[in-house]
């Protein structure tokens, strides 16, 4: 929802952002499993190891170059398109995750999550007491280019889950803060131009608003298949630092994951269930897929995939789908801005 205001040469607005989550859990008996009945399983975990040994915090690679980056971590698993103009450079391995934002040769911003991430001065796992003592959180948070001024209005809540922290004019640190352990969970670091493009937070600004770029269908497929990936791997960073096994990937079940959350976003409802009325029940049993028990998360209009999963964690019904013990496969579907997660207890 957007309002703008001309006054004069000068441009004045307020956006305010909104965002969806829901979640469902179902059990289905099925005695009569055969595992060759089951659709062929890409775990997505061959995945080419990176260096990942250098000392320093992952502050130090904001602005290096990407001939730098790759010095210092080696080649990404992959790189993935964003709808912001930047490219997702993605590293993992069993303790640190990173997400290097790369625009123009540079890096402009990063997601970080793991067990072993150094990311000092904010250390991920320390209390979001000692956070508030390091650092003053605010409700109101600027940023100034030439003669535009931005203003981040954050809420009581938005305080207390994803605290946004200015260090310089022109950098920031969103940290994401685990409500059920009340410790940090993950810092996404961001340049001012793209927390203004990106729109985290409700926004007062005076002067130039940068325009988010147009994508075709086909980028905008090539950012979908991208989120679905950085879910799937964050769901087992998040399942992994809480001590929960790993699932695997099932192609199956992230189509109908996918044509869950296109249907939500062509016929613009959100719900679990399908406007013809089924549910996630009747979708997989569409698909012909076999399970023990089943479990759905849904969400819409985050803004990409980290910030998706950093809601969901905080939501009790979510986060009991997201660290259940119990499944051992996942799908996700992500179309535009919605996205779905269907987990699934399988016979090996």
């Amino acid at each position: 929802m957007r309002y703008l205001i001309q006054i004069a040469t000068v441009l004045v607005g307020v956006l305010i952002i909104t965002i969806l989550l829901f979640n469902t859990q179902l059990l289905q008996l099925d005695e009569d499993i055969d595992a060759n009945e089951m659709p062929q399983i890409d775990t997505k975990q061959e995945m080419k190891e990176p260096k990942m040994t250098f000392d320093d915090s992952v502050f130090s690679l904001m602005k290096k170059t990407a001939s730098e980056i790759k010095e210092i971590l080696g080649e990404p698993i992959r790189i993935d398109l964003t709808p912001y103009t930047y490219k997702w450079w993605i590293y993992e391995n069993d303790d640190v995750y990173l997400q290097i934002g790369v625009l123009n040769d540079r890096v402009e911003t990063i997601f970080a999550t793991g067990k072993n991430v150094d990311s000092s001065p904010i250390k991920i796992g320390e209390s979001y007491e000692t956070l508030k003592k390091q650092f003053p959180l605010k409700n109101k948070v600027t940023y100034q280019k030439g003669i535009s001024s931005y203003t981040f209005i954050l809420s009581d809540d938005e305080l207390k889950t994803h605290p946004l922290i200015k260090l310089e004019n022109d950098l920031f640190v969103q940290c994401y803060i685990d409500t059920f352990t009340n410790k940090v969970s993950s810092l996404r670091i961001i340049t001012g131009d793209l927390l203004t493009l990106q729109r985290f937070y409700e926004m007062e600004y005076r002067g130039v608003l940068p325009e988010q770029p147009e994508l075709t269908d086909e980028e905008w497929r090539e950012v979908e298949k991208s989120m679905e990936k950085q879910i799937f791997a964050l769901t087992n960073v998040y399942r992994d630092i809480h001590g929960v096994p790993l699932v695997k990937w099932d192609e199956a079940t992230s189509e109908v994951a996918y044509l869950h959350s296109k249907d939500m976003h062509e016929k613009q409802y959100f719900s679990h269930e399908s406007l013809d009325g089924r549910g996630l029940k009747e979708r997989l049993e569409s698909k012909n897929i076999h399970y023990l028990a089943a479990g759905e998360n849904i969400a819409a209009l985050h803004s990409d995939a980290p910030a998706v999963m950093e809601g969901w964690l905080n939501s009790e019904g979510h986060r009991e789908t997201l660290l259940n013990e119990q499944y051992n496969y996942l799908g996700v579907g992500v179309h535009r801005l919605y996205y779905t997660q269907n987990f699934l207890l399988k016979h090996e």
